[in-house]
């Protein structure tokens, strides 16, 4: 540049092409992932995950989605089980009475299918106590989800107008999905989970947590055997401290979720019943031991030991003082409280040995059993959102010896047993008719002896439960063994082991499991039996047809013919079927009811004006009311139709041969 000349003054950008540009570098990342977005949904990638679906071949029905579940396990693709059975109106009718239950395993009832779940059994009681109202009981629940998924789920109810939400969660809290020690959590921030959990409704979200989980199992990170429980796949943190800054997080998340639900249903008008949690403390020991400072001090293994070879010879006053001992060098280590507790059960020293079996619990390092911590948080949703706690860990305790609940009403850590499943529909049904919800009115719970029969769990159900629980316990962290391939375990000696190995093998399905074992009791010329697996299935799919006509047939052969009527008449609910239409009018005129068998005949004539064995029916009642024109007029269009039907001469001699008699 020559010597004196000046450089160009330089232009400022006015304001307005300044926010322009702003504006611009704004909008690019936002139009890319608007345009990847509808990129994705128009290619087909991804799925919504509606918590409802129409039942297949019944529209009218609404079910729970059984992929509802897959969001809250972005890492394992986990699918878990779903009660697909329970089903509600989409229109929901006058005088009915909706519950919707969420939960994890043990509100969806692990390990018996369906009908063994403490929803099942409510439902039982509740259309007992109130015969004129139509019950709906729609369990939601599923194995290892953790409160997020309770809260998500519960959120989505007030369009489908229940009259109750029950809840029992906190079991999975650590190891559930999303869970503070779960190989499937999403960070430790109980707003940014929920966060994530509400835009995986976004097709980029869920490319992302794909490509996420592919990295993550292409790395190897986590793998483990392919004979792994679900247990064994969903616990990444395996030791927990008691009052720990995760074990504080995970207490938190389940207050602020479960807060969520409670502010929700107060918000909607809807009734919120929460049950206390209830675990095995008697009869599991322990899983792993935390101890106070790292590593342990050494003095703690030589007491325990001590205090475990005095007690395996008898010695048992001073294999409680070692074991006191071991409590005094390092308190949080919960072998020593449970080794106590035993020790002092069988000094008879109830109240002792009720404080050291807690003690256990609470500081159990593995946390498949929740604390009692995360009880005190549930409790406090009655004062701070009126939400009604049901007080099953109180109700578990008065059956059980020492009050300390054990194998008397669980199968393993926290699943109970029927006998357990059913005190919990018993005690959210007094919640329920403490609070007047059905009706607005005062009525008792009926007594165990009207509903009790009415539990729809057979033994190939009990065999299914059996192989579901023996698997289990198998693997970690029962056992220090993963468990045998799932297709060889088990015993497969009886026919109910034999089907039960079916259905485990996924080779047949839960009704045809139930229809399987029918068929050996009646072949085995055990009738009765096979009417239980068949009512299970009613109890079970009341809107499938087929089960009430396969036990109206089981009844007929045994010549039950009123409890026959009775199944054919709730039959008719579902589908006017000419089966049932016959056997109730052939029932009738057995009994001397023309009237009734008329109305029958008729109403399958009126599906099928072709119905020969409806029109002979007519005319036998027809005959016996004494109008022997209306029976000839169906006595001829039988002819007509078909000359040689069976029946029909017979039946014309009969009616001939009555007007004749009727004549002055």
């Amino acid at each position: 540049m020559p010597a004196g000349s000046s450089s160009p003054p330089s232009r400022e950008l006015s304001p307005a092409l300044r926010w322009s540009l702003r504006l611009l570098m704004t909008a690019i990342p936002v139009l890319f992932f608007v345009l990847l977005e509808a990129g994705l949904r128009l290619g087909g990638y991804g799925q919504d995950y509606p918590l409802f679906v129409p039942l297949e071949d019944y529209p009218q029905y609404l079910r729970i989605n059984p992929e509802a579940g897959v969001p809250f396990f972005p890492v394992t693709g986990t699918q878990p089980g779903v009660a697909e059975t329970d089903v509600f109106l989409a229109e929901k009718p006058e005088a009915s009475f909706r519950v919707f239950v969420l939960g994890g395993s043990s509100a969806a009832g692990y390990p018996y299918h369906y009908n063994g779940s403490f929803s099942a059994i409510l439902r039982e009681i509740l259309e007992v106590q109130h015969p004129e109202r139509r019950i709906e009981v729609v369990n939601l629940a599923m194995p290892a989800v953790s409160s997020f998924a309770v809260r998500h789920f519960a959120r989505q109810l007030a369009p489908f107008d229940p009259d109750l939400v029950i809840v029992y969660t906190g079991h999975n809290e650590f190891y559930g999905g999303l869970g503070v020690g779960s190989s499937e959590r999403l960070g430790g921030s109980r707003t940014l989970t929920n966060w994530m959990i509400a835009l995986q409704r976004f097709r980029t979200v869920q490319l992302l947590q794909n490509l996420i989980a592919s990295l993550r199992r292409s790395s190897g990170e986590g793998r483990l055997p392919d004979t792994a429980t679900l247990m064994e796949r969903m616990a990444r943190e395996r030791a927990i401290p008691f009052g720990s800054e995760r074990f504080e997080r995970a207490e938190a998340i389940l207050y602020g979720n479960l807060s969520d639900v409670a502010a929700y249903c107060r918000d909607h008008d809807i009734p919120l019943l929460v049950g206390a949690l209830v675990s095995n403390i008697r009869d599991q020991a322990p899983f792993v031991d935390v101890f106070s400072n790292a590593p342990p001090d050494p003095r703690w293994s030589r007491v325990m030991n001590r205090a475990r070879e005095l007690a395996a010879v008898g010695r048992t006053a001073e294999a409680l003082e070692a074991a006191r001992m071991a409590i005094a060098i390092d308190s949080m280590a919960a072998s020593a409280h449970f080794l106590s507790g035993e020790l002092r059960q069988a000094l008879g020293d109830s109240s002792g040995a009720y404080l050291d079996f807690y003690n256990a619990k609470e500081y159990d390092g593995l946390r498949f059993r929740a604390s009692e911590r995360l009880n005190a948080a549930i409790t406090r949703l009655e004062s701070e959102f009126g939400a009604g706690i049901v007080p099953l860990r109180t109700l578990f305790e008065a059956r059980s010896p020492g009050r300390v609940p054990g194998k008397r009403l669980f199968l393993e850590h926290v699943h109970p047993n029927l006998d357990g499943y059913a005190l919990m529909a018993q005690a959210f049904a007094l919640a329920i008719a403490e609070r007047n919800l059905v009706t607005g009115e005062q009525r008792p719970l009926p007594p165990m002896t009207r509903w009790i029969g009415n539990v729809g769990v057979t033994p190939v159900d009990m065999a299914v439960a059996d192989l579901r629980v023996a698997y289990l316990k198998s693997g970690w962290p029962f056992a220090d063994q993963p468990p045998p391939p799932a297709a060889d375990f088990g015993p497969r000696e009886t026919p109910m082991e034999l089907l039960a190995h079916r259905f485990w093998r996924n080779e047949i399905g839960w009704e045809e499991l139930h229809v399987q074992a029918a068929r050996q009791y009646i072949l085995n010329d055990q009738p009765e039996r096979a009417e239980a697996e068949y009512r299970a299935i009613i109890q079970a799919i009341p809107f499938s047809l087929s089960p009430y006509l396969f036990l109206g047939k089981v009844l007929m052969d045994q010549e039950k013919y009123g409890a026959a009527a009775a199944v054919y008449s709730q039959s008719l609910h579902v589908e006017e079927s000419p089966v049932a239409l016959h056997q109730l009018a052939a029932i009738a005129i057995r009994a001397g009811r023309p009237g009734d068998a008329l109305g029958y005949a008729e109403r399958a004539i009126a599906r099928n004006t072709v119905d020969l064995t409806a029109r002979l029916q007519a005319a036998q009642a027809l005959a016996v009311m004494g109008e022997w024109e209306r029976a000839e007029a169906h006595l001829a269009e039988v002819r007509r139709l078909r000359p040689d039907q069976p029946g029909l001469d017979e039946l014309s001699t009969l009616i001939e041969k009555g007007r004749r008699q009727a004549q002055p």
